[in-house]
């Protein structure tokens, strides 16, 4: 096989995975800039909310991660809950 013929699946993947970042760009500096903002104007809850949601979400979806973040602050158990609650 030519060197060519297996660099070319690589730039064909390389090309699908820079026309997705360039689609998502504005999001991900939206997000970003959301985080800052967290950081310097936030409150401790809102900051561990998002630490919450970061070790919820390795096993599991992100919708429903921050669906079950969301029920913990609504019930103030975010910082005050037990083992119980």
């Amino acid at each position: 096989m030519k060197q060519g013929n297996r660099i070319e699946p690589l730039r064909r993947a390389g090309d699908i995975m820079r026309n997705k970042w360039l689609s998502l760009k504005n999001d991900i500096a939206a997000r970003l800039a959301d985080f800052k903002n967290k950081w310097v104007n936030g409150t401790d809850e809102d900051i561990f909310a998002e630490l919450v949601f970061c070790l919820f979400t390795p096993q599991s979806k992100a919708k429903s991660c921050w669906a079950s973040v969301n029920q913990l602050l609504d019930k103030k158990l975010i910082f005050n809950g037990t083992k119980l609650r």
